[in-house]
């Protein structure tokens, strides 16, 4: 996706800003909510502790799930690529219920591709 222009790699300055979480969270997703403060944009974190860190800091806070969803929404990303993905990220490690993806399978199946968000 990086290497389609989908998604671009940016560098966080001013990290200093939220040093104060480095106790709770992991120097990749302190730089992921500085980022998204610094650009106004959304911080895509599925940890619990950073997700409730850029809801304090009124950082808009999305998981890796949403992603998908808004890639395949937007036509970036084939709907049969995003379920290939949702399968890689699970057999790496990533949980979830066998019931969410289940529901995440068929909420997949449901968009319409380019409809408003």
């Amino acid at each position: 996706m990086v290497k389609n222009g989908v998604i671009q790699v940016q560098h966080a300055a001013n990290i200093d800003n939220l040093a104060a979480l480095n106790m709770e969270l992991h120097q990749g997703e302190i730089e992921v909510l500085c980022l998204a403060e610094t650009m106004n944009g959304i911080a895509i974190v599925d940890d619990d502790v950073a997700r409730t860190a850029g809801g304090i800091l009124e950082i808009e806070v999305h998981g890796t799930i949403y992603l998908i969803f808004l890639m395949v929404k937007r036509g970036k990303l084939p709907k049969d690529d995003a379920k290939a993905k949702l399968n890689e990220m699970i057999m790496d490690g990533f949980w979830m219920g066998h019931k969410q993806y289940l529901t995440i399978l068929e909420l997949l199946d449901e968009i319409d591709v380019d409809a408003p968000l």
